[in-house]
């Protein structure tokens, strides 16, 4: 069993004989993924850890077509269950609930009510608990080793994004850019590309549109949002470009988005509140009459998922601390007009922080080299 995953299991099973859970289950995905190095796509059928409390055992329950899989990529040594199609998985987690007489139960939010209902209807009286937040607590602050993935994941991402940059042209659609700098990405090492979107002109002001069959035209905005994972950790970018000369107000609005970052990660450091983090940007972009134009948080958290704690918002009290790995995206939207946003990744270090994202903030394309 890998040191670090030893740890996690043991640091999980210390928290849960804190808060009184006798065990856990945790379902394939992120945070199986953090405790054992291995994940799969299921679809609808059961796989997950087994995780009781008081003893040093730790169980794989998975359908036999995995078998092979699991032996090969798990980096602890867990007894592994495993079931055909046409067995039922939850009469193994009942035996197991019954061996270790479980009262209390550990689950994710999101495991499916299918689950919940079987282990009830087999067990009878059992109490669940919900212990994202437990795990999500874990994760919220990175090693160092997670922070050099994120950092590679990052490096991937900048030459992905600039080698797009080199492909504009006028009459080239969005959707062509974001295959384009998918596949550009896991030719230069990704293991996987979350998302590619590439927005032009006035839909720019959509901040989640996905590329579509819109064709580049000279004076366009561009904004181009990226995540890239390596080795299991995601890393975030965008950058906003205007093919051509850009008009005097996206200037003027890329510059305050630019000033507003700024203002944020100056103060980034251990011990400041999140929320505070949110309200430098917003205090710039609303010192400029375009404060009802950013309509979302400052930032989020990046690491296994593309989206966890902490969230940058205007509400989160929780003081930063070394280790956490967020973005920082304050973004300006002009319905029908266009939009502009900057995000890049952030690692709280031990007295201030490290850019992870490595790359030019200008409108112009020539300022990335290309």
């Amino acid at each position: 069993m890998e040191r670090m995953y030893r740890d996690r299991l043991k640091l999980v099973k210390d928290i849960f004989r804190l808060y009184e859970i006798d065990a856990g289950i945790v379902l394939a995905g992120p945070n199986m993924f953090y405790l054992s190095g291995y994940t799969a796509s299921t679809y609808e059928r059961l796989l997950c850890l087994f995780i009781p409390t008081y003893t040093d055992e730790v169980f794989v329950i998975a359908p036999k077509l995995e078998g092979e899989r699991i032996t090969e990529n798990i980096g602890i040594d867990p007894e592994i269950i495993l079931y055909r199609d046409h067995e039922n998985p939850i009469h193994i987690l009942s035996h197991l609930i019954h061996r270790y007489k479980v009262g209390v139960l550990g689950i994710e939010g999101c495991t499916p009510y299918r689950y919940i209902n079987g282990i009830e209807e087999s067990i009878g009286r059992i109490v669940f608990k919900i212990i994202d937040e437990h795990l999500m607590g874990m994760r919220v602050t990175k090693s160092e080793k997670e922070i050099s993935y994120i950092r590679k994941a990052a490096e991937i991402n900048v030459e992905a994004i600039i080698s797009g940059l080199s492909h504009l042209s006028e009459g080239v659609s969005e959707r062509f850019l974001s295959n384009y700098i998918r596949e550009k990405a896991f030719e230069l090492g990704a293991d996987d590309v979350p998302f590619t979107i590439v927005q032009s002109g006035p839909n720019t002001s959509k901040p989640h549109e996905r590329a579509g069959d819109r064709s580049i035209k000279k004076g366009d905005p561009i904004l181009f949002d990226i995540g890239v994972a390596y080795r299991g950790y995601v890393s975030d970018i965008t950058r906003t470009v205007v093919y051509g000369e850009p008009s005097k107000m996206h200037t003027k609005v890329f510059d305050i988005v630019k000033r507003a970052q700024a203002r944020a990660l100056e103060a980034i450091r251990p011990g400041i509140a999140a929320r505070e983090i949110d309200e430098r940007a917003r205090n710039v972009i609303e010192s400029e009459g375009f404060g009802k134009y950013f309509i979302h948080r400052t930032g989020h958290g990046i690491g296994i998922e593309v989206h966890e704690e902490p969230y940058i918002t205007s509400e989160n009290e929780v003081r930063l601390s070394k280790g956490m790995v967020f973005t920082v995206e304050p973004g300006i939207y002009l319905p029908g007009k266009f939009g502009i946003r900057i995000e890049d990744d952030i690692a709280v270090t031990k007295s201030g922080h490290e850019i992870l994202t490595i790359i030019p903030k200008s409108l112009y394309v020539r300022d990335y080299g290309v």
